[in-house]
């Protein structure tokens, strides 16, 4: 799974965040993907994910990146404050992005134990088709 995260993160995703059609402010974010399926399984997105989603939106999250991770880092950690942060899926036929706060929401309230691409459409931020 982890493999194909990196895939969609270092190509499509890297390549949007980069492009003109990107609009966003400075932002956080998590990245899963359905592995071809039409719905991620809430319990796919980790509890601590989700905190520190909420912390840099809400509130204030601090990372230190490794001084041991491989390749050359940009620099020494972040702090984040206030700033945009969203989940990103990728489902079969496009990827998007949901504010934390709307996942959160949906999550409580679902009747369902997945979001749906479908559903995923309704509440997203930005929607990219492959």
């Amino acid at each position: 799974m982890k493999h194909i995260e990196a895939q969609f993160l270092s190509g499509p995703f890297k390549k949007w965040c980069e492009s003109k059609d990107n609009k966003l402010p400075s932002f956080v974010f998590e990245a899963k993907t359905t592995r071809g399926k039409d719905s991620l399984l809430f319990s796919q997105v980790e509890p601590h994910q989700v905190i520190a989603l909420h912390q840099a939106k809400h509130s204030i999250k601090y990372y230190k990146i490794a001084d041991d991770s491989r390749g050359t880092k940009p620099f020494d950690g972040a702090v984040w404050r206030g700033t945009d942060a969203y989940l990103v899926i990728e489902y079969p036929s496009f990827w998007c992005m949901i504010d934390i706060d709307s996942y959160e929401n949906e999550e409580r309230t679902s009747e369902r134990r997945s979001i749906t691409s479908a559903r995923a459409l309704q509440i997203a931020c930005v929607v990219v088709d492959k």
